[in-house]
């Protein structure tokens, strides 16, 4: 009985990490958030999160949007210094 319970966890075992690995790419850690919708990751790399769109900052010839500072804000809260996984998006954002 012992040994059947310690082969079915060990299946079970063998089964998450074959499955982890398949949905999990490399692990980044958020250095920078640059406003409500991109991110800046250890690597150096830029990244814009998908299917999200939030208010703008202020740049060059553009004014500040209503809550783009909140909307920074609050990306900062729920990633700045966590540890992300990235899953290819099929669209590319220009």
């Amino acid at each position: 009985m012992v040994k059947k319970r310690i082969a079915i966890f060990f299946v079970f075992l063998f089964l998450f990490c074959i499955t982890s690995q398949v949905y999990a790419d490399t692990v980044y850690s958020v250095v920078s958030v640059v406003d409500g919708d991109t991110i800046i990751l250890n690597s150096g790399s830029r990244v814009r999160i998908a299917y999200v769109d939030t208010p703008e900052l202020a740049h060059e010839k553009r004014k500040q949007q209503y809550f783009s500072v909140a909307a920074k804000e609050f990306t900062a809260d729920n990633v700045l210094g966590k540890n992300i996984v990235l899953h290819k998006v099929v669209d590319v954002d220009r």
